[in-house]
Parts: C-alpha cells; sequence; structure tokens
C-alpha cells in the first residue's frame, strides 16, 4: 500500500498537532513530552472505538502505533464535538479530563512505546477509523 494512493475520507476528527520538538530536562529526554493532538472539529460525536494511528515511513512502511480502546476506567467513551485526544508517546493511565472554561475536555492516552515514534521529518502520522484513512499530518 502507498500512501499517495490511499483515499482520505474526512470524518471531521483531524490530526492537529505534532509536539515532537522535545527539550532536555534535568538530563532526561522524557517520552511523555512526545504527543499529537486529534480534535472532532465537527458537530457530531463519533465513537472512536477501534480506530487506529499508524506511522508511516518514506521507505513506505507502516507500523501500527495505537488503537483506541472501548472503555476509559470501564465506561464506554465518545469524542464529542471540540473535544481533544492527546496521545502521549510513552506510558501512562488513559483519562479523560473535563474541560473548564476555554479549556476543553481532554482524552489522554498512551502508546506504551520505549522509544521515540514521530522524530523524523517527513514521516507521516495516519489516523484510519474502522474503514478508511481519516487524517494525516507529516511529522515537521
Amino acid at each position: 500500500m502507498v500512501l499517495k494512493e490511499m483515499i482520505i475520507v474526512s470524518t471531521n476528527v483531524k490530526i492537529a498537532f505534532i509536539n515532537n520538538n522535545i527539550k532536555e530536562r534535568n538530563g532526561e529526554f522524557h517520552l511523555n513530552d512526545e504527543w499529537i493532538r486529534i480534535e472532532n472539529v465537527s458537530n457530531r460525536r463519533v465513537n472512536m472505538f477501534n480506530w487506529e494511528i499508524w506511522h508511516w515511513k518514506p521507505s513506505k512502511q507502516y507500523s501500527l502505533i495505537y488503537r483506541f480502546p472501548k472503555r476509559i476506567d470501564n465506561l464506554f467513551w465518545t469524542l464529542d464535538p471540540d473535544e481533544i485526544i492527546i496521545l502521549f508517546t510513552g506510558y501512562g493511565s488513559n483519562k479523560f479530563i473535563e474541560g473548564t472554561g476555554s479549556h476543553n475536555s481532554e482524552f489522554h492516552f498512551y502508546c506504551g512505546k520505549n522509544s521515540f515514534i514521530w522524530n523524523n521529518a517527513g514521516d507521516i502520522v495516519c489516523l484510519f477509523d474502522t474503514k478508511s484513512m481519516t487524517s494525516t499530518l507529516t511529522v515537521p
């Protein structure tokens, strides 16, 4: 499968940002300083169970990075309009953070990886629903 041949179907759930400009803190780099932001820019609730994040490399290699779960803390979840997903590279516990004031509600998910993913310019983050690719963003 070649990325240029893929048809992107818009669901209004978009990969909005890649935070891969990691700064050293106290002599260390932290995996959870690397993350991607996904936004629901539609006016509809989206069930993202089994949606996937893939990493595409210019060498035409895909690798599965993350599959969104059915539940968080044993509760079913959906991505409501204007809600945000932050997908961290490292380890942590998936959670929902209620929005307050001008801050939108956020879901925090963790890939559970042991090394950085989005550190090569030209690589592409791909979001797939259960049928097709819905959004991409190129690593800066």
